[in-house]
């Protein structure tokens, strides 16, 4: 699951939301002055982007699990009419049609494509995955960099119930410092100084201090025990600070030209220049909680995200389950790249992805999942597809992802 995902709190830190959200309501004075943000605009898109998609039995077969995964999960949404009549739809096209051409006539019959914002479609595509990394249970001298569990002391305070949230700030998260809710601990005073030392927080420790960074920006993986075991872990909460680059931050300092910033571009400049990697790590302040988890990856959604099929998006935009076509080029073996265009689910979302031109292709789950994810940075075009005739998604005033 990518970073930076909102999900409820585990429940022993729910016996502190009455004093903060009566906090909130004497702060309310301080953030009335926040805009609300418009809701974006949806302009329909030629109906002809449909005649290209391209679904092979690999692909229907991997779209149905996403679909199956979605349909599951959606009903326990508020808004879940916004993306379930169109999973429906697909599920229902997959199971009955046959050959990929009989299923592409009968998307084009079933669904209107739309652009959000004034992207026009264009859109910025890159990927993610879920990391297998070395770790123990225990800490050692090898094993010394610590995955942490939700601190009991942090706080989310929604803004929404109180008329104070915009499209980018729908929460306040903190912690309580006497009676005033105060920003948590930055990732430079967690992971460079002794913010959560002495709490019994850690999950497990890792090797690699890149590793657990990387695995931050993911928001799940896979730890490998010494004894050869695996078990999952996922996210669980973030310190509430805003997400910041660190491959921006390399090639602003001129240290990596921007377009050629990748992830593995980014884990060569840091085994070169080890004395400059914890203050690259510090600038992203965000930091991620984990939990361990059973089955998955799971993606904001709850649901099991399927290589190829699953994407993060901004949901601001594109409400979760949503029907998306997208048009890109993906890495392929041997250095190359392949064309990508195909029915995605809207199944997670992601700190950095944010606006209508952002898309973060799920790649899979290991390190060949790594390497695909790591180098795919394209540019491509998505659609929303909506169910013939509903129009486009009703987004709330004052939504937030």
């Amino acid at each position: 699951m990518r970073a930076e995902k909102i999900r409820d709190r585990p429940a022993r830190s729910k016996r502190i939301w009455r004093p903060v959200l009566l906090l909130a309501v004497l702060l309310s004075g301080a953030c009335a002055g926040i805009p609300e943000a418009p809701p974006p605009d949806y302009v329909p898109a030629p109906r002809s982007v449909l005649g290209g998609l391209a679904l092979s039995a690999e692909d229907s077969e991997a779209l149905a699990r996403a679909l199956d995964a979605a349909a599951k999960r959606l009903p326990a949404l508020s808004n879940a009419s916004q993306g379930l009549a169109g999973v429906e739809s697909v599920r229902g096209i997959l199971r009955d049609a046959g050959a990929p051409d009989e299923i592409r006539a009968k998307i084009a019959e079933a669904f209107d494509p739309w652009t959000a914002g004034a992207t026009g479609g264009e859109a910025l595509v890159t990927g993610y995955y879920e990391p297998v990394v070395e770790g123990s249970l225990a800490p050692s001298e090898r094993f010394r960099y610590p995955l942490y569990a939700v601190p009991d002391d942090l706080v989310t305070v929604p803004l929404l119930p109180f008329g104070m949230a915009n499209g980018s700030r729908g929460r306040l998260v903190g912690r309580l410092a006497g009676r005033t809710v105060v920003p948590y601990s930055t990732r430079r005073e967690i992971d460079g100084g002794s913010a959560l030392a002495g709490k019994g927080l850690e999950l497990a420790w890792l090797a690699d201090p890149a590793e657990r960074f990387f695995l931050h920006v993911q928001g799940s993986g896979v730890v490998r025990l010494p004894d050869g075991s695996e078990r999952r872990i996922g996210y669980a909460g973030s310190n509430g600070h805003p997400y910041r680059s660190i491959g921006r931050l390399l090639a602003d300092e001129g240290k990596i030209p921007l377009q050629d910033v990748t992830m593995q571009a980014i884990r060569d400049y840091l085994a070169r220049n080890l004395d400059e990697r914890d203050p690259i790590f510090h600038h992203n302040e965000s930091y991620v909680f984990f939990r361990w988890t059973e089955g998955g990856p799971f993606g904001s959604l709850g649901a099991k995200l399927v290589p190829f099929a699953s994407a993060a998006v901004d949901p601001r935009f594109y409400p979760p389950g949503s029907i998306l076509l997208l048009e890109t080029e993906i890495p392929a073996p041997g250095g190359a790249m392949r064309a990508f265009r195909g029915l995605v689910v809207a199944m997670d979302t992601g700190g950095a992805i944010k606006g209508p031109g952002r898309v973060d292709l799920f790649c899979g789950t290991g390190k060949g999942a790594g390497e695909v994810a790591g180098r795919l940075k394209s540019r491509g075009k998505i659609y929303l597809l909506r169910p013939r005739g509903q129009g486009p998604p009703r987004v709330a005033r004052g939504a937030g992802p």
